[in-house]
């Protein structure tokens, strides 16, 4: 499967197999046996500012029986931003516990180093989100803007939190209309049900 048609839902925090993409050598130059690879396993992660990200832990290859590490270095971190390998093909790693362990450090430091905030946590695990999320900015939602008459204009917006009982983000593209609000600004906005289809809306 093509890493596009993949939701950062099933790649967050998990480990999976990317094949090798056009610039495969120049990247992973620096891993152990990097040549006999025909591609990475890494560990997937959202960057807030950055967005879906895999850090490559080890260059590997993929056979008919599974596939094939070769070996680690730590101090080696080397990422793939998510639109870099949108047309490699990837497959999640299961029963990888083992792998997992060997990684340990790694993997903690990702977790919180790139952890933005408990808030931010909760806000990624609501799917009901999903069909308004950015595919390669998983915090940034699409949210139409509300205000009297005018036309409704949908924006996007980064989620930074929760706040009573609403979700709040900074509004990264200008809107077109005049709606008293602009990019840099923080506003909140709420889910709504739409004929079982997801809607962000801000009354602004």
């Amino acid at each position: 499967m093509k890493a596009s048609d993949i939701t950062f839902r099933e790649v967050y925090h998990n480990i999976c197999f990317i094949s090798a993409s056009k610039n495969y050598q120049r990247v992973t130059q620096y891993f152990p046996k990097h040549e006999k690879g025909n591609g990475v396993l890494a560990y997937g992660y959202v960057d807030h500012q950055a967005g879906l990200t895999y850090e490559i832990l080890t260059c590997a290859k993929l056979t008919d029986n599974g596939h094939i590490s070769y070996g680690r270095d730590s101090t080696i971190s080397i990422k793939y931003r998510s639109g870099s390998v949108k047309d490699c093909d990837l497959f999640i790693v299961k029963d990888c516990e083992g792998f997992k362990f060997r990684h340990l450090d790694k993997i903690a430091a990702i977790k919180s180093g790139y952890k933005y905030s408990d808030e931010v946590e909760i806000t990624r695990g609501l799917s009901v989100l999903d069909g308004c999320r950015n595919s390669e900015f998983p915090d940034d939602i699409l949210v139409m803007l509300l205000h009297g008459s005018r036309r409704p204009e949908g924006c996007w917006v980064r989620c930074e939190g929760i706040k009573n009982g609403q979700l709040v983000g900074m509004l990264l593209t200008e809107p077109d209309a005049d709606f008293g609000v602009h990019v840099g600004d923080m506003i909140s906005f709420t889910v709504v049900d739409r004929n079982e289809s997801y809607m962000c809306i801000a009354e602004v």
